[in-house]
């Protein structure tokens, strides 16, 4: 089974967009389209600014001919430090796949590289996973055996990012582990507040291929004093890696320490690579994975002065073994999260829909692992968007809810929950759970669309999920938030609560009065509280929302009317 359409782009682009790689709720991060490693939010930092990209994090390949001399490239148009980058590439994103077809004269090899995180539809566990699985697929084209390695690298700075450049940061420690067919580095930190934190870097069996593994290959800076300033990328320090562009044998083990223990600065960096011989004609992979596991999730405070909250993940809670546990689950079953991952893009299209359509359809999904969160408790929600920090806003369920209800059912029920749970006796539900915090609720914000896309979106949920008791735990919430919007926000009796300045919904300008769109989400709001009302049997509230919902046609006119009076 193949991927199919997506986006592709040749070549390097300005904007470095990427598609973001990660589980439903785990952190992501991105492959830009220069082939480097960008974006990178797994370690709990949702919101802020991201840090550049760690110069020794990169995949690698090195290819020989048989009786010809080999070739080594890092696998990106912008190698650090005068590494040999690669010449060209073809990126093409296909939620949750990104594809890299690498272009080099030099190499002897059609290169490729497929990088996934599962997302399978309807099996929310299944999509849920803090991997990325990447697959390098070897052609050999010519008429000589060739011996091809392909490597991933990876930074282990925990330490020194959670502590904010501040001063001591615990040391970070890298180690070999074999685990079964697995083999690699298990990377860790003694910073407290982090321990049990882990990325794990691994190869996967695949046929013919045999793997190598270095904790820490780099040689670190000379002297004691580095500081919060210093940085990756002294050209000293990148001599181990030309080993491996010129051999194809990863660097030795550097057993670099700066000798200042738990003052240390030191980034361990480790590796894995997979090697294999590919005949004249054939096709060989290789599969590495790395996985992350970062449990110390806490609630972001509004002042220094207030205890941080635990809010775990969901992931750690599955999988209490660390990263190589997550490794190990999803290696065990990576063929059929790729198949099960694929199968609903073919389904889309083959579809008779139109093409732009499909794309829309297919790779905007790739905010939803980038803007989610499941916490350790069960709890589910949603960012406002990328780089936005306010936490499940109510008006904009409307837009994810058709999707997240119709994909993973249960996470939007779990979400649906959590704004029920913060209804105010009065019946006034929040429009967002906090900003940067799940703990300080908004509430009269977006008032005069959250009374109506609660309902509405609670009754694709029904729908959907069929999940009678969600529907009752609901009902109660529902039925008060519906009599309080027309109780409190309908100012002037018209039957539609109104808008009261700038923050009644999406507008940003000022309003009051009857606006044209809360006046119809209300009208569908009703409507939705009425087929609920329904089918719990309960009649006076269904009657209840019909008059209600009559009112406002009453008062400003029927269509017939309306279009006399123009």
């Amino acid at each position: 089974m193949q991927v199919t359409d997506g986006v592709t782009y040749e070549g390097e682009r300005s904007d470095k967009l990427g598609m973001a790689l990660g589980g439903i709720g785990t952190g992501t991060l991105e492959i830009g389209r220069d082939g480097a490693f960008q974006n990178i939010r797994v370690m709990n930092n949702w919101w802020g600014q991201i840090a550049s990209p760690p110069p020794a994090s990169f995949m690698s390949v090195y290819a020989k001919e048989e009786g010809k001399s080999g070739v080594g490239r890092i696998l990106q148009l912008r190698a650090s430090q005068g590494l040999p980058g690669i010449a060209g590439l073809k990126y093409t994103g296909r939620f949750p796949f990104v594809e890299l077809a690498y272009r080099d004269p030099a190499l002897p090899c059609e290169l490729r590289l497929e990088a996934f995180s599962p997302f399978v539809p309807l099996d929310s566990l299944a999509s849920s996973l803090p991997l990325i699985f990447f697959t390098f697929r070897i052609r050999n084209c010519g008429q000589a055996k060739l011996r091809v390695a392909t490597a991933l690298s990876w930074v282990n700075q925990m330490a020194v990012e959670a502590s904010k450049g501040a001063w001591p940061a615990e040391g970070n420690c890298n180690r070999l582990v074999k685990d079964g067919a697995l083999r690699g580095v298990l990377m860790e930190s003694a910073q407290e507040g982090l321990k049990g934190s882990q990325y794990a870097l691994l190869g996967l069996p695949a046929p013919g291929v045999t793997y190598q593994a270095v904790a820490d290959w780099w040689q670190g800076a000379p002297g004691r004093w580095m500081g919060s300033n210093f940085k990756l990328g002294d050209e000293k320090a990148v001599e181990g890696w030309k080993r491996f562009t010129e051999t194809g044998v990863l660097p030795a083990e550097s057993g670099y320490t700066d000798g200042l223990g738990k003052y240390s600065y030191h980034k361990p960096v480790g590796a894995v690579a997979g090697e294999v011989e590919v005949p004249p004609g054939e096709e060989r992979e290789i599969r590495l994975v790395l996985a992350w596991y970062f449990p110390h999730h806490y609630d972001r405070s509004l002042s220094a002065t207030v205890d941080h909250h635990y809010l775990g993940h969901q992931y750690a809670v599955r999988f209490p073994g660390g990263a190589g546990e997550v490794a190990r689950w999803g290696s065990q079953r990576q063929v059929d999260l790729r198949e099960r991952s694929l199968a609903w893009r073919q389904l889309i299209a083959a579809a008779s829909l139109p093409k732009n359509l499909k794309r829309l359809m297919t790779e905007t999904l790739y905010l939803l692992p980038r803007i989610s969160c499941w916490l350790a408790d069960g709890r589910f929600v949603l960012l406002e968007s990328i780089d936005c920090p306010r936490v499940q806003v109510t008006i904009l369920d409307v837009y994810i809810a058709p999707v997240l209800a119709a994909l993973f059912p249960d996470l939007h029920a779990r979400s649906l929950r959590m704004t029920a749970a913060a209804q105010l006796a009065s019946g006034e539900i929040p429009s967002t759970l906090g900003v940067n915090s799940l703990r300080h609720h908004e509430y009269r914000v977006f008032s005069p669309g959250d009374v109506s896309i609660l309902p509405l979106v609670a009754v694709w949920e029904m729908l959907w999920n069929g999940d009678e008791q969600f529907v009752a735990d609901l009902y109660p919430v529902i039925k008060k938030v519906l009599q309080w919007g027309k109780a409190v926000l309908d100012a002037d009796g018209d039957g539609v609560p109104d808008v009261h300045g700038i923050d009644q919904g999406w507008d940003t300008f000022p309003m009051q009065g009857t606006a044209a769109y809360i006046a119809d989400q209300w009208m569908a709001g009703l409507a939705a509280g009425e087929k609920i009302a329904r089918y719990l049997g309960d009649e006076e509230f269904a009657v209840w929302c019909c008059q209600v919902r009559a009112q406002a046609p009453a008062l400003i006119g029927t269509p017939a009317q309306l279009s006399q009076a123009a």
